[in-house]
């Protein structure tokens, strides 16, 4: 009821809400939401979606029951090809660090801690921190542009004390 009443300027005609955020991204990259909507359908038909990345990831569902299970495939399918690239970068990233962690020689210096979602936490020794944060910036760029195939992707890196989100 409360997002009807918005939508057609009703009820809190001055506050923008995350409905009218993602409505405005839609209108202004119509494009996405054609390709997001074919995933949902793509999904519904095979019972699962893969990303389009060369690794391609693959999450599969249960055949739904119900109109709200559809609905959550539907919810599903559209997000995971982004989140899982999403994943597949970071994953790749985190190969390329080690690599160069390997090559640089620093292994007594530097280590890959977890990662959280987009983000890799890192341990390094401060006389290699500027260094070890900017090739790691790399990196992950990298791995952006070998799975999208664009360089779209941009990295902020942080050099911290301690993990701050």
């Amino acid at each position: 009821f409360i997002k009807f009443e918005h939508k057609h300027g009703r009820l809190l005609p001055d506050i923008m809400t995350a409905d009218d955020l993602i409505d405005r991204f839609f209108d202004t990259f119509p494009r996405i939401k054609e390709v997001l909507v074919g995933n949902a359908e793509e999904a519904m038909e095979t019972l699962y979606i893969a990303t389009k990345s060369p690794i391609g990831s693959i999450r599969f569902f249960s055949r739904p029951s119900s109109n709200s299970e559809k609905n959550a495939i539907k919810r599903r399918a559209m997000n995971a090809p982004i989140q899982g690239g999403g994943a597949e970068m970071t994953k790749l990233a985190m190969v390329y660090i080690q690599e160069e962690i390997e090559k640089r020689d620093w292994m007594s210096l530097a280590v890959i801690l977890l990662p959280i979602h987009d983000e890799i936490v890192a341990l390094c020794h401060k006389d290699i921190q500027n260094e070890f944060a900017k090739m790691m910036e790399t990196m992950m760029e990298k791995a952006g542009k070998d799975l999208l195939g664009n360089d779209y992707q941009k990295v902020e890196g942080k050099i911290s004390n301690v993990w701050l989100k």
